[in-house]
């Protein structure tokens, strides 16, 4: 077996070239990050499955938006229930899975990502 040990440069390049993944640069950052430190937490290396990294994590504007998804209408909850806030949905997406914030950035004229911060939820 052959292994590759890769800085930041190389796994943001192989993120950002999976055809069948739309991750905003910023968002290949946080992934880099976040694998190294568990790697650094765990003492094992990590090996870089682009794959598995697309079918774990999605980008998503705000943790509202992930409830809403998940969750839909609160309609039939009681109002003291109800998730109607960022605040909310972020403690309630903490409780339930892993979440990294996103710091999104401009190349030139391009804006990669409307707003500039978003966040990175693993599946659940």
């Amino acid at each position: 077996m052959i292994k590759e040990t890769v800085d930041e440069y190389r796994f943001t390049n192989v993120l950002l070239a999976d055809e069948y993944a739309h991750w905003t640069y910023g968002a290949t950052r946080a992934l880099f990050d976040y694998y190294e430190d568990l790697s650094d937490d765990i003492g094992e290396d990590i090996e870089l499955d682009h794959v598995a990294i697309r079918c774990d994590w999605s980008e998503y504007d705000n943790a509202l938006e992930v409830y809403t998804q998940h969750h839909g209408d609160d309609s039939d909850l009681p109002d003291d229930q109800k998730i109607t806030t960022e605040e909310q949905a972020r403690e309630w997406l903490e409780d339930n899975t892993t979440v990294l914030d996103v710091e999104n950035i401009v190349i030139g004229d391009t804006v990669h990502r409307d707003p500039l911060k978003s966040i990175l939820v693993m599946q659940f």
